[in-house]
């Protein structure tokens, strides 16, 4: 029996998928094994939310949670002392013209 093409999303207790309605977030390099850099775009300022959670869906830090202006921004993930593996970002703004979602993979 053919089914045809269907859509299948992982979705973790606590992460939605999402898709980015203003621009994309890049994040280099990926995979990593100490940090990793974070760039976007705000078109407006707004109040900006990025955080990382585990395969769980257990946030493990917030790294931003505050007013940011308009423009290109980055931020660094320091992931020393976490374990290798596969991790998510969301990041969001509280207009939510920004919000977006990725994976990470910390490799040692």
């Amino acid at each position: 029996m053919d089914l045809g093409a269907f859509d299948t999303t992982l979705c973790y207790e606590g992460i939605l998928p999402v898709v980015s309605r203003q621009s994309s977030v890049v994040s280099y390099p990926n995979p990593f094994s100490d940090y990793t850099t974070f760039e976007y775009e705000l078109e407006e300022n707004a109040v900006v939310t990025l955080t990382i959670f585990n395969q769980l869906g257990q946030e493990v830090e917030l790294l931003i949670n505050d007013q940011q202006s308009k423009g290109k921004h980055q931020v660094q993930w320091i992931a020393e002392g976490m374990p290798a593996g596969v991790y998510f970002y969301r990041l969001t703004t509280d207009d939510y013209r920004l919000t977006t979602s990725g994976k990470l993979v910390i490799a040692r």
